[in-house]
């Protein structure tokens, strides 16, 4: 007798997840074809107000392409004269210091040998 209660509310509870389930999958139907609609709708008007008035859709994307290469470049800063220079110098004393170190650990080794 507890089985079939069991059963009984089993088959109750699958039917309602089942019934759920066919709403929820309805209305995300429903939501796409309005979505669908309006992205057609919107890219109707677009396509006509490029048609009406081509210039101003150029210049607009001139524009914006201008607006984001200033964007890109500002955020890459190259170095003055005085940094380059002293960037350079660094770089030759570490070659000199590299070779000095080189030769000292030539010769340490020579005398190890000796």
């Amino acid at each position: 007798m507890n089985t079939n209660h069991l059963e009984e509310d089993a088959a109750k509870l699958a039917d309602k997840i089942e019934r759920t389930t066919a709403a929820h999958i309805e209305s995300a139907r429903v939501a796409a074809d309005k979505l669908r609609v309006k992205s057609e709708v919107v890219l109707d008007e677009t396509r006509n107000k490029v048609c009406e008035n081509p210039m101003s859709c150029i210049v607009g994307a001139a524009v914006f392409g201008f607006a984001l290469g200033c964007l890109v470049m500002c955020g890459k800063r190259s170095q003055t004269p005085p940094q380059r220079l002293m960037d350079r110098s660094l770089d030759q004393a570490n070659d000199v210091v590299s070779r000095v170190a080189d030769r000292i650990s030539n010769v340490a080794s020579n005398l190890k040998t000796w």
